[in-house]
């Protein structure tokens, strides 16, 4: 997985849990803590991603 970059979008939310896809991205510049993702016409604005705990699930 070295310098492939990903990003859990979530699918599903459901009272049973939460269902997400890995899609990868690329990344561009890098500013007080916030990526560029130069591939972002692939989402639409109302997607929703993981942002707390992500890295632990990506590896599993």
């Amino acid at each position: 997985m070295e310098n492939q970059y990903f990003v859990l979008k979530l699918e599903e939310a459901t009272n049973e849990g939460y269902t997400f896809s890995k899609n990868e991205v690329q990344v561009g510049s890098r500013s007080n803590g916030n990526v560029q993702i130069l591939n972002a016409e692939t989402f639409i604005v109302d997607d929703k991603f993981l942002t707390k705990g992500a890295f632990d699930l990506i590896l599993e």
